[in-house]
């Protein structure tokens, strides 16, 4: 019977102390001292959030494209829609970038705050997406300034001061954005560094030049192809 008394007082005693350290300690002010785990940020939360970003601008344009074609299309006649007055453009686009620099704002403290190291498959999706909306000088300057020249090539050993350096798709962008305005000095110059840097562009990269080259020269089509095949049978039939 002792023993036993004695493992109720101990099991007793256990559970007050369980139930003590459960309950939040209060400071001589009566506030609460609740002991938290302290949260890190992490590389995968990070691309998590720039994907997301990217996202959610691109979500914009999509329910625009919809609400356009559906306001327009009203008769389902199946036409194009109609597109936007430059103003209403330009506001679509301010708006789709609001998501881009938010992200951008958060990118830019990450050494300091979390000592997260900038690398290039954070900041590549993010000046994509600036590239896309037609912010060149800003998706130029967001790759220069927020990533190093690249010491090491492909198949070389890995240098850890290229850590936060260019990658292959960095200079690709570099290139393409000079390509869409037709700089063809600042373009033929980022190729010259991404050889230099030991790095070179794949099949598909140079497609996308030549695709984005052909478009920019190409005299602009008016009208759909539906159009058209519409007023020449039209015409065949007067």
């Amino acid at each position: 019977q002792q023993t036993n008394q004695v493992n109720d007082t101990s099991h007793q005693q256990q559970q007050q102390k369980f139930q003590q350290s459960q309950q939040p300690q209060t400071n001589g002010n009566g506030g609460n001292n609740v002991k938290r785990k302290r949260v890190f940020v992490t590389d995968d939360m990070v691309l998590s959030l720039v994907k997301s970003c990217v996202r959610a601008s691109r979500l914009r344009s999509r329910r625009k494209n919809s609400k356009i074609h559906n306001h327009n299309d009203q008769d389902g006649d199946g036409t194009e829609p109609l597109p936007l007055s430059p103003e209403m453009e330009e506001r679509e686009t301010a708006l789709r970038r609001i998501p881009l620099d938010t992200a951008l704002e958060i990118l830019s403290t990450l050494p300091q705050d979390h000592h997260i190291p900038m690398v290039a498959y954070f900041v590549n999706p993010l000046a994509a997406a600036y590239q896309s909306l037609g912010y060149i000088q800003e998706a130029r300057d967001i790759l220069q300034t927020m990533l190093a020249d690249r010491t090491a090539g492909e198949d070389e050993i890995f240098n850890v001061n290229d850590l936060c350096a260019k990658d292959k798709g960095t200079y690709s962008l570099l290139v393409q954005g000079s390509v869409v305005t037709g700089d063809w000095g600042s373009a033929v110059e980022a190729l010259g560094e991404m050889n230099k840097a030991g790095l070179y562009p794949n099949p598909r990269h140079c497609n996308i030049w030549s695709e984005i080259s052909e478009r920019q020269t190409r005299p602009r089509a008016r009208g759909s192809w539906k159009k058209k095949q519409y007023d020449i049978w039209a015409d065949s039939v007067r």
